[in-house]
């Protein structure tokens, strides 16, 4: 292909950043579980209170949204940088085998 050139280096620098991101993620979880609406919202007297417990449901809904979409982040930014981890690693292997057969193929030619 021309004008593609792999590079391990910028390869190694975003797996660090999917890394970093993942970790990121897994504290902010960790900060949204610990949100509670309890006494956010005050009964209010003579009322059937149908439009408070409305709002603390919704609130509820949305804490319950909010985790499971940064656990779905953290949870792909782990497979990005896993992924790019094996990228690595593999690129690697194949680069010492080519390397190893170019230099076996250059001492059999002399």
């Amino acid at each position: 292909m021309e004008g593609f050139e792999f590079s391990p280096e910028h390869v190694m620098a975003r797996a660090a950043r999917e890394w970093a991101d993942s970790d990121e993620f897994s504290r902010l979880l960790s900060e949204v579980s610990k949100i509670s609406f309890d006494g956010v919202v005050q009964p209010i007297p003579t009322t059937d209170n149908a439009g408070t417990t409305s709002l603390l449901n919704s609130l509820d809904s949305l804490s319950e949204v909010m985790s499971l979409a940064i656990g779905a982040f953290s949870a792909d930014s782990v497979s990005v940088a896993a992924g790019l981890d094996h990228v690595i690693s593999s690129f690697s292997q194949v680069e010492t085998s080519v390397t190893n057969t170019f230099e076996g193929l250059m001492e059999r030619l002399g």
